[in-house]
């Protein structure tokens, strides 16, 4: 599960400050997420990627993207939104890997 919130949204709903725009932990209990990612545009060519799960390491992740953090909460920062749909191919890919050891 992953959300975006560009700069356009955040002035749409009166926010002036990115960080009142980034709840990640928001996503935690829709469906059943193994892993969820909230991403918020804090200024032109600035994203902060918050990852969050229960059970899988997100921290291979945020350091895989320029970040670093704790297995269960860690983020990173990336310069254009085009660059999400590569994040969330590379966090279903840790689910993927997940659940192949449940097997």
């Amino acid at each position: 599960c992953w959300m975006y919130m560009d700069l356009a949204a955040q002035k749409q709903l009166n926010i002036h400050d990115p960080l009142l725009a980034n709840f990640p932990n928001v996503l935690e209990n829709l469906d059943d997420n193994l892993i969820w990612a909230y991403f918020t545009q804090e200024a032109h060519n600035q994203i902060r990627c918050e990852f969050r799960s229960s059970v899988c390491n997100v921290q291979v992740l945020a350091k895989k993207w320029g970040g670093g953090g704790h297995i269960p909460a860690s983020g990173a920062q990336i310069e254009n939104a085009d660059q999400i749909p590569n994040i969330i191919e590379d966090a279903i890919m840790i689910v993927q890997a997940y659940l192949d050891t449940l097997e």
